[in-house]
Formats: structure tokens, sequence, C-alpha cells
């Protein structure tokens, strides 16, 4: 029972000092696990599971980060507080009914965080940085063209296109990204809760077309 015993630390060890062999040899030092078991298996070898190149690592503090690159650094969460309006405003797009069963527009919404204000809508046929930077160019001037302004959205591509980036750099407009995992909702809420003001009809209902789209004030680029 002793040598039994003793046998089957030492294989466990053996194993644990071959996974780590390895695992750092100068061919996968760079590879986490889910790589390095796949290659191997190409090559008819197995060293052990994926879930034990884990466990191994993990034990030995090198399944954290791997690699020469330097290791990510956590940033802290940006926060913007709002006492009033004018200073937080979030842009987002949402699919709406269109004309016929099955189609649908994309409406373009800027609300104040503040005052849950509707700043300015837009309806269109697809979704891109362009329209989103002529809705808000619109309405920032239709505003006053408030300073100090923080524009918060989503991370999805109209939403970080280098013409709305543009855009907010000539206006000096702060921009403001969600984090990743986290979904924007605040256009969902506007379109639930009474208590935002200046919520178009045709947002309830959907629309027949593009065209309620207000035009751009001349002299804004």
């Amino acid at each position: 029972m002793i040598r039994r015993q003793l046998s089957g630390k030492c294989s466990i060890i053996l194993k644990r000092c071959r996974i780590l062999a390895v695992a750092n040899s100068a061919e996968f030092r760079d590879a986490p696990p889910k790589q390095i078991v796949p290659r191997l298996a190409d090559r008819g070898k197995y060293v052990a599971s994926e879930a034990s190149f884990c466990r191994v690592l993990r034990e030995a503090g090198q399944l954290a980060h791997r690699g020469h690159a330097k290791a990510p650094t956590p940033r802290p969460r940006a926060k913007h507080t709002t006492t009033g309006p004018n200073q937080v405003w979030s842009q987002d797009i949402t699919s709406v009914k269109g004309p016929v069963e099955g189609a649908f527009l994309y409406l373009y919404l800027v609300v104040d965080v503040f005052s849950r204000r509707i700043m300015g809508f837009e309806v269109h046929e697809e979704e891109s940085s362009e329209h989103a930077a002529a809705l808000i160019r619109r309405a920032w001037q239709e505003a006053g063209c408030p300073e100090g302004l923080v524009l918060h959205s989503d991370n999805s591509g109209p939403m970080k296109g280098s013409t709305l980036r543009d855009t907010l750099q000539w206006l000096d407009v702060k921009p403001s990204f969600s984090r990743h995992r986290y979904q924007q909702e605040v256009l969902g809420r506007g379109l639930k809760l009474p208590r935002f003001r200046g919520v178009p009809p045709a947002v309830r209902k959907g629309f027949h077309n593009a065209e309620v789209t207000p035009p751009i004030p001349a002299g804004v680029p």
C-alpha cells in the first residue's frame, strides 16, 4: 500500500513537471493551454488535457499572463456626474418598425441624461457613423453649443467610427463609451417611460419611411 501511494505521488509530480516543461518550452511559452493541446495533438502527441494544463499552470502562477508582452493593467472606470442639463448626453441607435411587416428602419436618438429630454432624433435606412455625426451636430447647435459636454454611447461601429470621432473633436465634445459586455439601455428606457420629454409619437407607432428626419441647419459643418 505504501509503495502504491509513493508511486502515485511520483507519477503526479512527474506529470506536473512534464506539463511545466512543455508549457515553458521555447515553442509554447507564449501559448495558452487551448493552443498547446491541439498543436501537440496534430503531431500525435498527448501530454495532458487542457484542464490539466490550466490547473498546473494556475498552481505555478503562470496562467494569468503568458508571453513577453506586458500584462494588461486594469483601468479605473470612467464616471460622469451631471447636475444639470446639457452636461451629459446619451446617443443610441435602435431598430423600429418599418413600412411593411418585417421591415425595419433605424432610429438615431440623443437624450439629455439629466433632464431626460430628447435633444434630437433622425430616422435612416441604415446604421452609419455619418448619420450619427450629423445628428449630434444639429442637436449641439440647437442646444446653444453647450461647452464641456460629454456624449455617452455604446461600443458599436457607428458610435466609434472616424466620422463621429472627428465631429466630436471639432465640437469639443468628450466621448464616453460603455464598458465591454455592458449594453446601453438609455434609448430602450426612453421609449418605455413616458417621463421622457419630447418623445415623438411616431417613435412608439413605427415609421412609414425615413423622411421624418429634421433638416440639418445651414452653417454647421
